[in-house]
């Protein structure tokens, strides 16, 4: 019922569904929510197909004034993209090993080390290394205008990811973000600490359409608490109301995709499908992350 009130909040944004416009409505969460937990997440795609409709001449403009730049561009070849695209299709997840070289992701990190940011309860630290000797919580959250200027002063292929993300979501792709966070083991650890943290198994509810490009600062092993998604499960009946076990899953170990590897992969992912951050045993564990989305109509803040 209360998707249905929050019918007339997206007829008024609608534009910023299309992109057109920024999103004014500060209810257009709770809607996405809504949507996503009283349809078992199919509403989500089926107002994402209204949309790509409405957006079809800004997606053919798309196509005709920026695509075949970006294909000038990009380092991938046609192959490379075709098979992540296949791969997002049929799993939701597919990586890019080396995507960009082993030394600009250190040198990058060691840039972020510097900034500030949170943890989630709001308590500040100057950097990573005053978090990681002093902060009680998993994760580190770096302030984003800062992380945003170091970025983009690197010259990442993210032509290559606005043509995948074309290929997938069926409509012009918007780039937002970076974002970027570390997360590291504590101990007592609470439920609570989890969820915050987001190392219990969740679906995102972002916007109508989405995928998620993460990049490895550091090298991840399974010790490290590495991105987990559940193979397939972009596909299947998800919601965005409370976290769910690995046993409340039933996830069998073969379902369980890891992005694990050195710094430098990037993983690309169909959040809307259940992941989480495992809980990490050992060691710290940095992540960027962009988002590419149908519209600005969503939840996310960048």
């Amino acid at each position: 019922m209360r998707a249905l009130l929050g019918i007339p909040i997206f007829l008024r944004d609608f534009p910023a569904a299309k992109g057109t416009r920024r999103a004014k409505s500060k209810k257009s969460t709770q809607f996405m929510n809504d949507v996503c937990n009283a349809t078992n997440g199919s509403g989500l795609e089926f107002v994402d197909s209204i949309v790509r409709i409405a957006k079809r001449k800004l997606t053919e403009r798309f196509d005709s004034e920026f695509l075949y730049g970006f294909q000038l561009e990009t380092s991938l070849s046609h192959e490379v993209i075709d098979r992540i695209v296949s791969d997002l299709n049929r799993d939701g997840f597919s990586v890019i090993r080396q995507w960009t070289t082993r030394d600009t992701a250190m040198r990058l990190r060691g840039e972020l080390d510097q900034i500030p940011g949170t943890e989630y309860t709001g308590e500040r630290f100057e950097s990573f290394n005053s978090w990681s000797g002093c902060g009680l919580k998993p994760r580190f959250v770096l302030d984003s205008p800062a992380v945003k200027r170091m970025v983009d002063s690197i010259d990442f292929d993210t032509a290559g990811l606005m043509i995948i993300a074309r290929k997938y979501l069926g409509s012009k792709p918007y780039l937002l973000g970076p974002q970027s966070w570390y997360t590291k083991p504590t101990v007592d650890r609470t439920d609570i600490d989890l969820e915050e943290a987001a190392m219990a198994f969740h679906c995102d509810s972002d916007y109508f359409g989405f995928i998620k490009a993460f990049l490895l600062c550091t090298d991840v092993s399974e010790e490290n608490g590495p991105l987990a998604f559940l193979k397939g499960s972009h596909k299947g009946k998800r919601h965005v109301q409370g976290r769910l076990s690995d046993v409340q899953l039933e996830i069998d170990a073969g379902e369980r995709m890891l992005a694990t590897g050195e710094s430098g992969d990037l993983f690309i992912v169909a959040t809307k499908g259940w992941h989480k951050a495992t809980p990490p045993n050992s060691g710290h564990r940095l992540m960027v992350q962009w988002l590419f989305s149908t519209g600005y109509f969503g939840g996310a803040s960048y």
